[in-house]
């Protein structure tokens, strides 16, 4: 098995790893050796230095400090210290190495040609039901476009990869993957779409990360924000979180660093019976370890965090005591533990995959169903949903196999 983690420290509170690692990592089933079955993804070229500095300084930014919310601004300065703690760590431990594996980048334009294909499709009617399933075969996959397994499970059955043609693209599809190509705001009926393919209750992780508003990827059209649909997108997959994850189980949400996002996200949660279990914070760096942009940035943070959320009244595991967690009174209060996961950026929107890090917690790491809606490419073994749910398996993005 692969392994994305270039550092981490005894305690797992600060992980360096590789991002394109990880992706790779995640397309081969737990503990198999992927001598001859897995290429080796292409990333984009890995930032050498800091992003241009734009932003506010001297009165100007003292003027913005006095419209941000004081306990937002804690918050913030909590995270901040965290994270500068961990770079500190993980430099003393690494030396003078780079904070990244062996890259080999990706020299065409990053082409998105599910999006263009089914630009038509995006805002049909809001109740529809999934198509027949869709198994494909190790040998031959061939399809006139996306459209003809639009709105359709697709899996892959076998213990190998297998390819798929869409009109003039290919695409690599894991072992063991299931996937979902449709915009999520479009099923009026989620728990019952989900209820035909999947059994009640059967996920032990669900993960998403969902197009929150933000101006800057608007503006660079690089996906699809929620501004732009005729539903919330976050609010529109709330219900699957309650028919379709297990008593167990655990919630994953990618937010941005706006407290309104945050206070959505927490505050819709616990409507629905989670809380707060822990943080995740991804900290981009550049390829020694700086920030990619300023680390107290007003306008632009260098750091992402994934929410992870558990049912009520669940005893929180390896913590000195049992007693669960109350209720959360403030989107920012925080009184669970954070984990810093530092990486290099790849690919605008391009995530690392957390698999590795959420088995650990789960009740059968070598037997459980996972989930990831609004997904940009698939993982082996776990069912992905979304309308770009293909973007990073695109042959484009891999060498041939080794």
């Amino acid at each position: 098995m692969l392994t994305s983690v270039i550092y981490r420290n005894s305690s797992g509170t600060t992980t360096l790893l590789d991002l394109p690692a990880s992706i790779q990592n995640g397309q081969c089933l737990r503990n198999q050796q992927p001598v001859q079955t897995v290429p080796r993804i292409l990333s984009a070229r890995a930032p050498e230095q800091a992003y241009p500095n734009v932003e506010p300084k001297g009165l100007k930014r003292a003027r913005l400090l006095r419209n941000i919310p004081h306990t937002e601004q804690d918050h913030h300065h909590s995270l901040q210290a965290l994270i500068a703690a961990s770079l500190q760590e993980i430099g003393s431990a690494i030396g003078q190495r780079q904070w990244l594996l062996p890259r080999q980048p990706l020299l065409s334009s990053d082409e998105n040609p599910l999006r263009t294909s089914r630009k038509g499709k995006v805002d049909q009617v809001d109740q529809v039901a999934l198509e027949p399933h869709t198994v494909l075969s190790s040998i031959s996959n061939i399809f006139s476009s996306p459209d003809d397994i639009a709105d359709r499970l697709v899996s892959n059955p076998s213990n190998l990869c297998t390819r798929l043609v869409l009109g003039s693209h290919a695409y690599h599809i894991p072992p063991r993957s299931k996937f979902i190509l449709s915009d999520v705001t479009r099923f009026g009926h989620v728990p019952a779409a989900f209820s035909k393919r999947f059994a009640q209750r059967c996920f032990d992780f669900i993960v998403m990360d969902p197009p929150w508003p933000n101006r800057s990827v608007r503006h660079a059209k690089a996906y699809k924000t929620s501004e732009s649909c005729s539903k919330d997108p976050f609010l529109c997959v709330l219900p699957v979180l309650n028919n379709n994850l297990r008593s167990d189980g655990y919630v994953g949400i990618w937010v941005t660093n706006k407290a309104t996002i945050r206070q959505v996200v927490t505050l819709s949660l616990d409507q629905q019976g989670f809380q707060l279990y822990e943080e995740w914070i991804w900290m981009k760096t550049t390829v020694d370890g700086d920030p990619v942009t300023p680390l107290d940035g007003l306008w632009r943070h260098p750091y992402e965090v994934l929410l992870l959320f558990c049912r009520k009244q669940r005893p929180k595991c390896g913590t000195a005591s049992d007693a669960a967690e109350p209720a959360i009174v403030s989107p920012l209060a925080t009184r669970v533990p954070r984990h810093v996961f530092v990486a290099v950026p790849g690919h605008h929107s391009q995530k690392p995959c957390l698999r590795e890090f959420i088995e650990p917690l789960l009740n059968d790491a070598a037997d459980y169903q996972a989930l990831e809606i609004f997904a940009r490419n698939l993982t082996a073994g776990w069912c992905s949903w979304g309308d770009e749910v293909l973007k990073f398996n695109l042959e484009a993005h891999w060498d041939k196999v080794n």
